[in-house]
């Protein structure tokens, strides 16, 4: 069973730009581009245009 915690994005980014930020290295780690992002979305891209 997975332990899922809320997390509350607005108090996340307000901490952040203060400079608060409990553990920066897990929210730099999440912050991190996704490998083949822009492939994927391009693709994405292509294939909703189509559907029209």
């Amino acid at each position: 069973m997975d332990i899922v915690k809320k997390v509350d994005l607005k108090r996340i980014v307000k901490r952040k730009v203060k400079g608060t930020v409990d553990r920066p290295e897990l929210l730099d780690e999440a912050c991190k581009p996704i490998s083949g992002f822009e492939e994927a979305y391009s693709e994405l891209r292509n294939e909703r245009g189509k559907m029209k």
